[in-house]
């Protein structure tokens, strides 16, 4: 019969006959207490006696000396360029973003554009009518036309040195000031035309046809297809890792995109709420999939080592002790699992640097090393 059962059905028998006892005193309660006490340490003795008999015995005994082996995958530590980075969260804005109105009184009579129009730079996006201004034009016209008439005439009189001095200069003048007349019109009638004031596209149209409109009234919305920019508030700590003309990277968390802008601006304020600085950065143009008041990711990198040691952090393992990894070790033509103690760094992405306890060389087990343990035997995939 096996030791550990032996001893556990004398220890029940015992129990048993304590149990089964007739009424007794204190002192023989005492006595069969004590003899309790003396067979659990002797079978606390014996397992450890058994324990160490098996483990001799398993030394001795070859026969049963059979090792299985771990599946793991193995990837041997090289150094590499190793970056880590603070992502700070921000938003799109656009320098040219605002709503366009009339600059003059009056009933609208033709629209243009419509949302979503590309348009340039003092492109007519409506008008507003102008009937009065027209008919003051067509006088206008015919006032230049008469005055540079006369004009020709007293010149060439003049040329012949025919008639006063007076008589040509009040005829060049008159016809001056039927030009400067003229242009004055024109300008008039220009300002009854709603035009758009930069490059852009049309994102509101608030008018409509028919309608009487006014200056301040909003008629249009023109967002900028050039000037787009990330703000965004980052910590005090990083101020010295944002300077103005640095390239950066920005992250477009909808559209899944990253591009390179420039650090415009950042503000010689800290803010004393938050302990924060503003800083913007440039988007290059042509980015027309980015919004305004979209959300986008500014990446600052804080720390760069050029020959780091870094492993997927998925292989990093915890105790009491601190960090550890297994690595492949061989002995005897065959590999073995061991575990090595590692001091950690900096963190990038699924990456983190290791400080202390690899070096380039080792074979680090990336795969299979949640089920192996110390010792283990190991067969590497071939994957």
């Amino acid at each position: 019969m096996n030791s550990k059962i032996l001893i556990s059905v004398l220890l029940l028998l015992a129990l048993i006959m304590q149990s089964c006892a007739g009424p007794s005193d204190e002192k023989t309660l005492a006595a069969k207490q004590k003899q309790l006490d003396q067979k659990e340490a002797q079978r606390d003795n014996l397992e450890k006696e058994i324990a160490i008999l098996e483990k001799e015995i398993a030394k001795l005994d070859t026969s049963s000396k059979i090792e299985l082996e771990k599946l793991v995958g193995i990837t041997p530590v090289v150094t590499t360029a190793f970056t880590s980075q603070v992502e700070v969260m921000g938003k799109i804005d656009v320098d040219a973003n605002a709503q366009i109105s009339a600059s003059m009184p009056g009933t609208v009579t033709r629209i243009f554009v419509k949302e979503g129009t590309h348009v340039k730079t003092g492109q007519t996006l409506a008008q507003i009518d102008n009937e009065l201004v027209s008919r003051n034009i067509t006088q206008a016209k015919q006032a230049v036309s008469f005055t540079t008439e006369l004009y020709k005439k007293q010149k060439a009189l003049w040329d012949q040195k025919i008639g006063s001095e007076v008589q040509f200069l009040n005829a060049k003048n008159n016809m001056d000031n039927a030009i400067a007349s003229l242009n004055t019109v024109y300008q008039q009638n220009d300002m009854y035309k709603i035009k758009a004031l930069y490059p852009g596209v049309v994102d509101e149209v608030s008018i409509k046809l028919g309608q009487t409109t006014s200056p301040g009234m909003p008629a249009f919305r023109i967002v900028g297809t050039k000037g787009l920019k990330l703000k965004a508030e980052v910590p005090e700590s990083y101020i010295n890792k944002v300077k103005q003309g640095n390239s950066v990277q920005v992250y477009m968390p909808d559209l899944d995109k990253e591009i390179t802008g420039k650090v415009n601006y950042v503000s010689r304020v800290v803010d004393p709420l938050n302990r924060s600085f503003t800083v913007e950065i440039n988007i290059p143009d042509g980015q027309t999939s980015i919004k305004t008041n979209m959300i986008g990711v500014l990446k600052i990198r804080d720390y760069k080592n050029d020959k780091a040691i870094s492993i997927p952090v998925k292989t990093l393992l915890k105790n009491t002790d601190g960090y550890y990894v297994f690595i492949a070790e061989v002995k005897d033509g065959k590999k073995y699992a061991k575990q090595v103690n590692i001091k950690t760094g900096a963190v990038s992405g699924e990456n983190i640097e290791v400080i202390d306890g690899l070096k380039v060389g080792d074979e680090l087990i990336t795969t299979g090393y949640q089920s192996i343990n110390d010792g283990n035997l190991l067969k590497v995939s071939s994957k």
